[in-house]
């Protein structure tokens, strides 16, 4: 853990390899296998990211990260401009929300997923989702704030998507969208 703490993704998924080769039947085994696969997505080896969490959901169906190897699957696979395929899974994992806010980042891929389709009514749906949920800290809120405000001018509702920037511009003053 303290490697990948510090960003060094590699030497930890070496240790994780070591460990899980070693005990293969530890009670610890689970979670080693989910830090190997969240080595993968940290370092942007995304390929090889949703190659482990599937290993991982695979081989341990019933352990407590289930639901966080969905939700880095789905981003994995956006990540890799395979938004069918990310779908499912995001969708899988939005469903959690109420449960684990944690699920969070699905709602603002789905948004994402939909905006990049064009599809407006979803994505402002999504967005809306996503802002309502998160706090100010939230990593994102002001690009969905942003998104959802276009979202809604192609809808032809003008006067939300002036509201929608308008409170982008009032949560966040210092925004790069100003």
């Amino acid at each position: 853990l303290v490697d990948q703490q510090r960003r060094q993704f590699e030497r930890s998924s070496e240790h994780c390899r070591a460990f899980a080769k070693k005990f293969s039947r530890s009670e610890l085994a689970p979670r080693i296998a989910f830090i190997d696969a969240e080595n993968e997505f940290l370092a942007g080896s995304y390929e090889r990211a949703v190659t482990a969490y599937s290993d991982y959901q695979r081989t341990y169906p019933s352990d407590s990260m289930q639901s966080k190897a969905e939700l880095r699957i789905g981003l994995a696979l956006q990540q890799l401009n395979k938004p069918d395929d990310a779908l499912p899974h995001l969708v899988k994992a939005a469903s959690g929300l109420d449960q684990d806010k944690t699920m969070l980042p699905a709602v603002l891929a789905l948004g994402d997923i939909s905006f990049e389709r064009s599809e407006w009514k979803a994505a402002s749906e999504k967005f809306q989702q996503f802002i309502a949920v998160s706090s100010a800290e939230s990593s994102g809120v002001d690009d969905a704030m942003l998104k959802l405000g276009l979202a809604q001018a192609r809808l032809n509702l003008f006067e939300d998507a002036l509201k929608s920037f308008d409170a982008l511009l009032e949560r966040f003053p210092q925004s790069p969208h100003r």
